[in-house]
């Protein structure tokens, strides 16, 4: 769905004298406009189909005829700004990398964004920047990868994380901050080693959750790819101190025995709990491996004595999808179209697989999300070659009320059912707010257009916008091939309802560039707001 924003006019129709023309106004999104559609038609008129508005003064004026009608969107953008892209000519510009590894959150009066090879403060306000770093010198990490950051509500304390595959190191480092605000990361940060090494194994792909209790950091292990059976998963839980967070001691850390499972790329998601948690109440987690299309595994973690211990390996338990569909591999043979320039049509790789996202608890569910292969139908008949494009799907689950089990309470997938020249959908990432709304973002595109950042989203009540709605368009080819590796979407820790995105897309050649081979993106952070 496309938006018209911020416009004095969103879209203005004239007819000159004598035609007579009928135009078709689909799938369009006006918000925060003094006049959405202005027709200065003296025969003909206007047909909308599925179009939606947001705080619009007026939303048609003018004159002649019109069929169809204007309605409410359930959800509206409220500020939007570029956080950073790879051919600014900017300092900072140097060390941003591919894949970004998108990632970035909000807090009372900053936005951070943690990605490959650059952390960054922004005034959220007005999205100007304010401070930036190379993780490497944040972290103190040889060879940082994956990074994460969370704003923790709770304890009001910023926490992050990256694996660092240095030879030297094969360790997770964490860093949290002295205060709310992020500012001063070289000085108002406190660092620490997690150990996790293990002889002949690199750390991957570490998930950051927490809760009342704790923070949980569960990260996949894997050998180099010459022997690429070996993998395992350890997860470090630590305790959170009575006074929130001021000192993490080397007691409170904690690194669980290793865990082991049978599939490849086995990824554990550690959740981002608002709810309230009791001493001894359970931190959930979340899996899904390679080559397991439907089943997602669950885990629960108890402090006991002051000593976390898994109650049950997290695979013990699972819940089959219900529906079926392509559960997407890690080796590159799946990829997403895009506009093509020239002879080049080279698509992007979803190399992650199928595995989960994110996941968040609230008002007792987990929600969780993932992107799959469909056919035109949203499903999937067995046959590899019926998968014709990638959808994002969601799920909620229901939390029983003794905290022993799972189940799940609602599900829905994101896809495009068009019979030719899809969208494809991939790497979301939702949220949950106090009132029980829902956003999702994610990057899209088809053989018809580039790269872009996407939205989507179901309020508590079930209204929903009936397609995706386009944040920002994609400027150009993307010759890089992969794409992602994740991106995030966090609450706003001020009113508790309102949502952020940050999301991936594909930027313009940067001056003399082969535009062919060109690997340049953006990164675009998004206010969501429901519709008053």
């Amino acid at each position: 769905m496309r938006g018209f924003r911020w416009a004095r006019v969103g879209l203005q129709f004239d007819n000159g004298s004598g035609a007579s023309y009928w135009h078709t106004v689909r799938d369009s999104l006006f918000e925060k406009c003094q006049t959405g559609l202005y027709l200065n038609l003296p025969s003909g008129g206007v047909s909308l189909v599925n179009v939606q508005k947001c705080n619009v003064t007026t939303p048609i004026t003018g004159c002649c005829y019109w069929t169809g009608t204007i309605t409410d969107s359930p959800l509206c953008t409220d500020k939007s700004f570029l956080a950073l892209r790879n051919n600014d000519v900017s300092d900072y510009a140097a060390y941003v990398q591919w894949p970004p590894d998108t990632m970035g959150a909000v807090g009372p009066s900053h936005f951070v964004a943690n990605i490959q090879y650059v952390i960054a403060v922004f005034n959220k306000t007005s999205g100007t920047l304010q401070e930036w770093t190379d993780i490497g010198t944040f972290f103190g990490a040889n060879v940082p990868a994956d990074p994460r950051i969370i704003y923790d509500q709770q304890c009001q304390r910023w926490i992050a994380c990256v694996a660092d595959k240095a030879d030297q190191s094969r360790n997770v480092r964490l860093a949290v901050s002295r205060s709310s605000d992020p500012s001063g990361l070289t000085t108002n940060w406190d660092k620490y080693t997690l150990p996790v090494a293990e002889p002949g194994f690199y750390p991957d792909f570490p998930t950051l959750g927490a809760d009342a209790n704790g923070i949980y950091i569960a990260v996949h292990l894997y050998q180099p790819l010459q022997n690429p059976t070996a993998w395992m998963q350890k997860v470090v839980a630590i305790k959170k101190q009575t006074n929130c967070l001021t000192v993490i001691n080397p007691s409170d850390i904690h690194v669980l025995p290793p865990l082991s499972s049978p599939y490849i790329w086995f990824v554990i998601q550690a959740t981002v709990n608002f709810d309230a948690v009791a001493a001894d109440g359970i931190a959930w987690f979340v899996a899904k491996g390679q080559g397991q299309p439907g089943p997602i595994q669950y885990g629960r973690l108890k402090w006991i004595n002051g000593t976390p211990q898994f109650l049950e390996d997290p695979w013990n338990n699972s819940l089959s999808a219900p529906q079926s569909y392509f559960d997407l591999d890690n080796n590159f043979s799946f990829s997403a179209p895009q506009k093509p320039y020239g002879d080049n049509n080279q698509g992007i790789t979803m190399n992650t697989g199928s595995r989960l996202m994110m996941a968040v608890v609230r008002n007792g569910h987990l929600w969780t999300c993932q992107h799959v292969g469909l056919n035109a139908q949203g499903s999937y008949n067995g046959d590899p070659e019926s998968a014709l494009r990638t959808g994002c799907q969601w799920f909620k689950l229901q939390i029983s009320t003794d905290g022993q089990s799972l189940s799940i309470a609602d599900h829905n997938r994101i896809y495009d059912n068009a019979s030719s020249s899809p969208y494809f959908y991939y790497f979301p990432s939702l949220m949950v707010n106090s009132a029980g709304d829902m956003v999702m973002g994610f990057s899209g595109s088809r053989d018809t257009e580039h790269i872009g950042a996407f939205y989507t989203g179901r309020r508590a009540n079930g209204a929903q916008p009936n397609k995706p709605i386009l944040i920002q368009a994609g400027k150009g080819f993307y010759g890089g091939a992969r794409w992602g590796d994740y991106s995030y979407t966090s609450l706003d820790p001020n009113d508790g309802l309102t949502f952020w995105t940050i999301q991936q897309y594909a930027e313009t050649p940067a001056s003399g560039e082969n535009p062919a081979l060109a690997q340049r993106y953006g990164l675009w952070v998004t206010r969501i707001m429901k519709n008053p």
